[in-house]
């Protein structure tokens, strides 16, 4: 039976933070944001609650960045990824920053427009700012590792920043 005490500490937890699951990720310490205190989660895009798994192979995960300092508690849940992975609940912070990388899926007829053309060797051709009243959003080009990427930067919507990375050739 629960005490009074630690189910008011629960109710309060629960009030300051934000929950979420996913999978712990094994990453090399020398990484730049594990040295600044991140570690990496996958967010699965679905959870497999039955057996046979009804999720399908396709990778709409997002992995998550979160500081190490912002985490109230780690809890097994029981559940599965597609893979097999056992998922965690995290209890995070309410107002932590965390970072997500997200792939997009598109058809290769998606990219044609003024960012896969006038683009020499990853070498970035233009930067466009579009304004949309007060808000800001800047595209422009860059290549890394050998991949050409469209790179649009704009407000996340909680005061910082949102870069999408879309894969756009090979440089």
């Amino acid at each position: 039976m629960s005490g009074y005490f630690e189910a008011l500490e629960q109710r309060v937890d629960a009030a300051q933070t934000s929950s979420f699951k996913a999978v712990p990720l094994d990453l090399d310490e020398d990484h730049p944001l594990r040295s600044r205190g991140y570690f990496p989660m996958l967010l699965p895009g679905c959870v497999c609650v039955t057996d046979p798994c009804p999720c399908d192979e396709r990778k709409d995960d997002v992995i998550v960045w979160v500081a190490d300092s912002d985490v109230r508690s780690r809890v097994s849940t029981g559940l599965k990824s597609k893979g097999g992975d056992e998922l965690l609940e995290l209890l995070v912070e309410r107002d932590a920053h965390v970072i997500t990388e997200t792939l997009s899926w598109r058809s290769a007829s998606s990219l044609s427009g003024p960012f896969a053309k006038g683009v020499d060797r990853g070498i970035p051709r233009s930067r466009r700012v579009l304004n949309f009243g007060p808000t800001q959003i800047a595209m422009s080009t860059e290549c890394a590792g050998n991949t050409l990427w469209m790179v649009v930067e704009g407000p996340d919507g909680s005061g910082g920043t949102l870069f999408e990375y879309i894969a756009i050739g090979s440089c």
